[in-house]
């Protein structure tokens, strides 16, 4: 039986890091989940996808035999996105296989949690989700930490339109994202909803491209070796532009331009340092798979 790491909150974003910035040793596009989480009880039944401010949510996980992953190691992480927030946050989750966590995010926040085992691998991300008020009065619940922040930008951040207004992309476009400083390489997280995230690694500053193939909105993240991060979203595909990345087998050029696609992100070594564990990434290339389109089907989470 695996034994349950303890893991603090400055430990996990540490870790988180190394798990991103090794994410390019295999080179298929989209992460393959080793297991896959959903919420419990009636969260799982509502028609409308909302979270009262500082409600519980409650979290639980397991693989299935259709997991094409690698079997899920504990502790796990989540890794949320929000709309408010210009880095991502990484929630230490303990063993499992369930976990409660109070959302602390103001109304008219969205947000969406994908998951990661202590290897990096991928238990997808749920459907983005939108906070609302709570029901009782003076509420008040911890507050989380968001990763340090990475300075970097994107064509779609428009300075003369309100934060409010939702960020729009049209289908087999490219997205972009510019790093402004950190340390390379550089890991262009892209996490749609309900649906395994997509990493493609950089060793310059030169703008990462990914080709939008997907109609479902996502959130976006950059993550320096030096444990720098950015995050914007949601991002909402619409369908204006053309269709030509969304034949079966096609693979846009500019998709991977510059950059490597990464399936799965390295084994992480646990040690002991200090009185707390210590983490090193392990990048050495494993089997190697063939890409795929990046409209290939992959596992939709509803």
């Amino acid at each position: 039986m695996r034994r349950g790491v303890s893991v603090s909150l400055s430990t996990a974003s540490y870790l988180f890091t190394l798990l991103i910035t090794c994410a390019n040793a295999n080179s298929v596009p989209y992460l393959q989940p080793g297991f896959s989480f959903d919420f419990v009880g009636s969260e799982t039944t509502v028609a409308l996808p909302v979270t009262a401010q500082c409600e519980t949510i409650s979290l639980k996980w397991s693989r299935k035999s259709t997991a094409k992953g690698p079997p899920p190691i504990a502790p796990y992480f989540l890794q949320v996105f929000s709309s408010s927030s210009p880095s991502p946050f990484s929630i230490p989750a303990g063993p499992g296989p369930t976990f409660d966590w109070q959302v602390p995010f103001a109304p008219q926040t969205q947000y969406q949690i994908c998951m990661y085992d202590i290897q990096g691998t991928s238990g997808g991300c749920r459907a983005i989700r939108t906070m609302v008020a709570s029901s009782t009065p003076n509420v008040s619940c911890q507050n989380v930490t968001s990763l340090p922040q990475l300075s970097a930008s994107t064509p779609t951040d428009d300075q003369s339109k309100p934060i409010t207004q939702p960020r729009v992309i049209s289908q087999c476009s490219d997205f972009s994202v510019t790093p402004a400083a950190g340390t390379p390489p550089f890991t262009l997280t892209v996490a749609p909803s309900r649906h395994p995230p997509v990493n493609i690694t950089s060793n310059g500053r030169d703008p990462i491209y990914w080709t939008v193939a997907l109609g479902f909105p996502f959130f976006a993240s950059l993550t320096s070796s030096d444990g720098l991060s950015w995050s914007r979203g949601p991002l909402y595909v619409d369908g204006q532009g053309p269709s030509d990345c969304l034949s079966p087998g096609a693979l846009p050029k500019g998709t991977f331009t510059g950059a490597t696609a990464g399936a799965g992100a390295g084994g992480l070594m646990l040690g002991a340092g200090l009185g707390v564990p210590r983490y090193v990434p392990d990048c050495s290339a494993k089997t190697r798979q063939e890409p795929h389109s990046v409209n290939e089907r992959s596992p939709i989470y509803l």
